[in-house]
């Protein structure tokens, strides 16, 4: 596995590196969004660390600069800012997964293999979360020995609520994925399939729940244990 990291963190970069390449990860540094950006189009990487303060450019920009160039490959944002909005900013703007510093490099590790395996995964039609399976072709939930198939205005909500799996997705971000931009959806209709979904995963005994979270928005959660 090949990881791209860029920080300008000089101790951070060393104390990652080390503890990466222990675990049999590649990793190769950038100290600068630019330096990050070159080596982002010139060289092929599994996944890359992106930190969002950097001295010259955005994290932010670099990652739309990253998804307006058809690159693909997952990435992790590592920043100081923890609030809602600062994570919303990120995923908004193609971040596979949000972390905030100080972190611990275990739960770090468990993230990137967690990406890495969506990221495969989605390759063919197929999302896990938990103790779910979801196929985007056939609308089908399956949890263990039991499944569920969602009508098409439920999948289209679960599938913008399983590919945020652990995250919280504001309501905005839905009704533009789901209704478009500039469609007048009462927000109750919302609410009507976030109540279909959940009743759906019940249906099927999954652990998996959908979280509210008062004027911001929806997550879907595995055992209430991911914030």
């Amino acid at each position: 596995m090949r990881l791209l990291l860029i920080e300008d963190d000089i101790q951070l970069c060393q104390v990652l590196k080390y503890q990466l390449e222990k675990e049999n990860i590649e990793t190769e540094i950038s100290y600068t969004g630019a330096d990050g950006i070159k080596k982002a189009f010139t060289t092929d990487f599994d996944i890359i660390i992106l930190d969002c303060m950097l001295p010259d450019i955005n994290g932010n920009e670099i990652l739309k600069e990253f998804r307006f160039g058809k690159i693909t490959v997952p990435v992790i944002m590592l920043t100081a800012l923890g609030t809602l909005q600062d994570k919303l900013s990120g995923l908004n703007n193609g971040a596979d997964d949000y972390m905030v510093k100080p972190f611990e490099f275990d739960e770090l590790l468990a993230r990137i293999h967690s990406v890495l395996r969506r990221s495969d995964r989605i390759a063919n039609n197929d999302y896990y979360y938990g103790d779910i399976s979801y196929n985007l072709e056939s609308h089908v939930i399956q949890c263990g020995s039991e499944s569920v198939q969602l009508s098409k205005k439920e999948a289209l909500v679960f599938e913008v609520l399983i590919k945020e799996a652990g995250r919280m997705i504001s309501k905005d971000t839905i009704f533009d994925r789901v209704w478009g931009t500039n469609a007048y959806v009462y927000e109750g209709n919302l609410g009507n399939y976030i109540y279909f979904i959940r009743n759906r995963l019940k249906t099927i005994h999954s652990k998996i729940v959908v979280k509210t979270v008062h004027n911001i928005g929806y997550g879907l959660l595995y055992d209430d244990l991911d914030v």
